[in-house]
């Protein structure tokens, strides 16, 4: 692994990319996961100004997550710009984090309906999608989720890409790829797990302030003892 090498985590928000993002800091190579939308707020600007796409990130960071923001005329999704980031950083390798995707589907429809009760979560992606129930909107999740699988897979040469199941695949498949030793595995962890029938009623009925002034030290423990897998 060269020391100018970036990597890129192209796979869904909702597929571990906390978890890989912790992996690649843990193991010395600086990270940057969403940095409230901020990160894929830049890099839209760059792309839109002829900018190399993470100017402003790439002199600090080496390993990129979640890189997706959401304004008034919709919803940028960088981990789509694959090519322009392989255009920009020759020395560059790219993690299609993946899962079950009826699973990824659950997540993010439990996901929206626990961080917000109300309507507007499904409200946008009525109007993104044109869809009129939770239903349309997850074929819609389903179709982006196939198209950008099968596009990655058939674009990005194999040499420069790992698809990595977080649901059934070994760590150290991430440790390998990205030229660290076998024993760099132990540094990825769940960071945030899909919860049982148990914690997310927990999660449901729990008062948003209780769980505000929860540390993470305490927070993340019980998590991984609630989780589904």
């Amino acid at each position: 692994m060269s020391e100018t090498t970036f990597f890129f985590v192209i796979g869904h928000r909702r597929c571990g990319t906390t978890s890989i993002n912790a992996f690649f800091n843990r193991n010395g190579i600086a990270g940057i996961h969403y940095d409230r939308g901020r990160l894929g707020h830049t890099m839209r600007m760059n792309l839109l100004q002829g900018a190399p796409p993470l100017a402003g990130y790439d002199h600090i960071y080496r390993a990129f997550a979640n890189m997706e923001y959401c304004f008034d005329e919709g919803y940028f999704e960088g981990y789509r710009h694959y090519k322009e980031l392989m255009e920009a950083y020759e020395d560059s390798k790219f993690i299609l984090n993946t899962r079950d995707r009826e699973n990824w589907i659950r997540s993010n429809v439990i996901h929206a309906r626990r961080h917000c009760p109300n309507v507007e979560y499904a409200e946008f992606y009525r109007k993104e999608y044109g869809a009129d129930d939770w239903e349309g909107i997850s074929r819609e999740w389903r179709w982006r989720w196939d198209e950008h699988h099968e596009k990655a897979q058939a674009e990005i040469p194999a040499d420069r890409l790992l698809v990595f199941d977080i649901e059934r695949d070994d760590p150290r498949l991430l440790s390998e790829f990205a030229g660290l030793p076998s024993d760099g595995a132990r540094h990825y962890k769940r960071e945030n797990p899909s919860l049982n029938g148990l914690g997310m009623a927990i999660a449901r009925y729990t008062p948003l302030v209780v769980k505000r002034a929860v540390p993470k030290s305490v927070k993340w423990p019980v998590k991984r003892m609630l989780r589904r897998f």
